[in-house]
């Protein structure tokens, strides 16, 4: 099971995470939102309106169905639009909207459209990367290749470089992968470029990103990096290596800081009698 591309800069470990809406608070518990996510608006706009009477005082749940009601909107918009500047406008918040609850294939179908509208570097970059999240990575390298990507971001590069590893082409992959130096790479970029040497069986490459993934990242987040990187397909082929195992013994380097935290100095704080938090910045 591959972890799904949010975007070409972002890789999504917990999808409950984007309806938290604030560090410290709880994840939102909806059906609603279940339904959302199995395609199913209809049923969803249903539940909406039962969960809303019952929990008044959650406003994540009118955001949540406001943002439901102007997809369906789009949606009907876009399906009699012609105009190529309209698709790309009506096209663009329909594909974050359907990325952000896993619906790649209706996201293709927009995607499909915007690109056919404007052909450019950017909306074939998109299209690109929904069909990474849909693991069809031939046809995604297939269209990467016919992309300009001299001029192109960081991010968008790195999935390129993503397809053709999981197609089997090293060279291209390895290619693109020379443009970055491994020691000015973002958090997010780290992992893509991880994947990617994983996939093309770097294993000394892959081994040392993991490594130097995890000392960056607070231990609490360790569990869900193990489970939803590292343990992902793209990490088969080296996976029994002992260098990669090691790796992944490898502790966190970063302390929590909560300032913010309104269990700060208490001893509701999750980390009272673990060391405690970071309280110098």
């Amino acid at each position: 099971m591959r972890t799904k591309i949010l975007s070409a800069m972002l890789l999504v470990f917990a999808a409950t995470s984007m309806f938290a809406h604030g560090h410290h608070q709880k994840p939102l518990k909806s059906e609603a939102v279940n339904a959302v996510r199995k395609g199913d608006f209809e049923q969803a706009a249903v539940l909406f309106v039962r969960e809303i009477k019952e929990n008044p005082s959650e406003p994540r749940l009118k955001q949540l169905y406001s943002e439901l009601k102007t997809q369906i909107r789009r949606e009907k918009l876009l399906a009699g639009e012609t105009d190529p500047g309209m698709i790309v406008e009506i096209g663009r918040p329909m594909h974050q909207f359907y990325t952000k609850y896993g619906l790649f294939g209706k996201a293709e179908a927009v995607d499909r459209k915007i690109y056919q509208a404007e052909p450019n570097t950017a909306n074939g970059v998109q299209l690109g990367v929904t069909l990474l999240n849909l693991d069809r990575n031939q046809e995604a390298a297939e269209l990467f290749r016919k992309l300009d990507l001299s001029k192109a971001k960081r991010g968008m590069v790195l999935c390129a470089a993503l397809a053709y590893a999981r197609s089997g082409d090293k060279t291209a992959s390895e290619k693109l992968l020379a443009r970055f130096p491994v020691g000015k790479l973002d958090t997010h970029s780290l992992q893509l470029y991880a994947r990617c040497a994983a996939n093309n069986g770097d294993v000394r490459t892959a081994s040392e990103l993991t490594a130097r993934i995890l000392a960056k990242a607070p231990e609490k987040n360790h569990p869900s990096l193990k489970k939803n990187l590292f343990a992902s397909s793209d990490f088969r082929k080296i996976a029994n290596e002992k260098s990669f195992q090691e790796a992944l013994k490898t502790k966190s380097q970063v302390q929590d800081n909560c300032d913010d935290c309104p269990n700060r100095g208490t001893s509701k704080c999750e980390h009272a009698g673990h060391g405690g938090h970071d309280h110098k910045h």
